[in-house]
């Protein structure tokens, strides 16, 4: 089998680009902290507000030609107080950002933001998620 001509240029150019670069960065656990803190006192932390519902009002008149609707009134928003069983935060945030749970916590008590927490829950974990990760 014949090669082409061009083809030992080729193979010497291949050997050039094909290699693979690989950036490792090593985060420490204290880098990492200092990082999310900074991130969650910024202005980019959106505040976590408590649960609110919003309902409107509205009519709707069924005749032979189609189904009619009008808008009413919309309510004021309404803060929702409830009681319920918090997630294990903890356990969460090391599973979803691959940290320890002893950095979970320390980056969590350091911020400063349990009352947001205990707004909505889901709502702070998934945002600090976001922060962690983005860092990481």
């Amino acid at each position: 089998m014949e090669q082409p001509n061009n083809f030992t240029a080729f193979k010497k150019l291949w050997d050039k680009i094909k290699a693979k670069t690989r950036y490792r960065i090593k985060l420490t656990d204290d880098m990492l902290k200092a990082n999310a803190l900074l991130e969650i006192a910024s202005n980019r932390w959106a505040y976590v507000n408590k649960v609110r519902i919003i309902y409107n009002d509205a009519s709707i008149e069924m005749k032979a030609s189609g189904v009619y609707a009008t808008s009413g009134t919309e309510s004021s928003l309404q803060t929702v107080n409830t009681q319920h069983r918090l997630p294990d935060l903890l356990r969460s945030i090391s599973e979803q950002c691959n940290i320890s749970k002893k950095l979970a916590y320390e980056i969590f008590t350091a911020c400063d933001k349990i009352e947001e927490f205990l707004n909505n829950p889901q709502v702070f974990i998934e945002q600090l998620f976001g922060v962690i990760n983005k860092i990481k």
